[in-house]
């Protein structure tokens, strides 16, 4: 391997450690079969579902109604449903609207402003959010122990943001980042696995208070695999073909015993609206995995 891998490796596994959840950023907006339903009230029953990503599509679409737009409500959900997606610059939008606003039934837009201003970089700002969220001694104990804690981060990390770091991020290029979420990076013997963002057809429908919808496809995360070219290029991704019970299962955070071969992994189902994950391992023999095992 040259010095150059060699820090590239060092570099992910700095990195990547630090990673140990998937996501998918994907929009994934359901159709709903009646046009006679108010936006409104598709989203919130969305978002009640926990279907954070699909109702998106129909807060923003309420927000085009003139007598929705002021709605503190929608904007507070549409924030949240930002957040979950992270999708922070948009979050913060709306829950510095809500903040504005004074209004005492949203008492964490501004804890929540402070989190995604941080995410932005903005130190000095998100600081002035978490010390006003402290004023008020009604707020939720474990909120206004974070929002102290949040203060103390931001300290050290406005100390930092200006020393020059020696570390170089580079993307990997269009041949491992794909249109869709890929993240939770390893490497093991020089080949890089990590999670990507696969898209399903799919005939799964959500039911709604007066009608339902249905997806064109659903989107789920898998392994993936690829390895230095000697041109110094990164393969093409590759799909790893994992033997599942359920093609609707996620897989997260791979990590390979370096001892016994073995792979664990999270595998996820949804089941009531709520993601549950349980820990697997599957062994790797002759190139292939086999099926994981709880």
């Amino acid at each position: 391997m040259t010095d150059n891998f060699l820090l590239l490796k060092r570099t992910f596994i700095s990195i990547f450690f630090i990673v140990n959840i998937f996501y998918t950023l994907t929009a994934q907006n359901i159709f709903i079969e009646s046009n006679n339903i108010d936006s409104y009230l598709i989203a919130e029953e969305l978002f009640k579902k926990c279907l954070y990503n699909e109702a998106i599509f129909y807060y923003e679409k309420s927000l085009q109604n003139p007598e929705r737009k002021n709605n503190l409500e929608l904007q507070y959900h549409l924030a949240e449903c930002y957040r979950f997606n992270r999708l922070f610059e948009k979050a913060e939008k709306y829950y510095q609207i809500v903040a504005d606003s004074k209004e005492k039934e949203f008492p964490t837009s501004l804890f929540w402003l402070g989190k995604m201003l941080k995410t932005e970089e903005k130190y000095i700002e998100a600081k002035k959010q978490f010390n006003e969220f402290l004023k008020n001694n009604n707020n939720d104990k474990i909120y206004l122990d974070e929002a102290s804690q949040e203060l103390s981060l931001c300290d050290s990390a406005e100390k930092i943001k200006g020393i020059p770091s020696f570390i170089n991020i580079e993307s990997l290029g269009s041949g491992i980042n794909k249109e869709f979420s890929s993240d939770r990076a390893i490497l093991r013997h020089d080949t890089l696995w990590f999670i990507g963002t696969i898209a399903q057809k799919s005939k799964d429908k959500v039911y709604l208070t007066n009608g339902k919808g249905k997806y064109k496809e659903r989107y789920f995360t898998r392994l993936f695999y690829s390895y230095l070219l000697n041109s110094g290029n990164w393969k093409e991704a590759a799909l790893i073909e994992i033997p599942l019970n359920d093609k609707k299962t996620n897989i997260g955070s791979p990590f390979f015993d370096p001892i016994s071969d073995k792979l664990f992994l999270t595998l996820c189902k949804t089941e009531n609206n709520k993601e549950h994950c349980d820990i697997y391992q599957s062994n790797f023999q002759d190139n292939k995995l086999s099926t994981p095992v709880k």
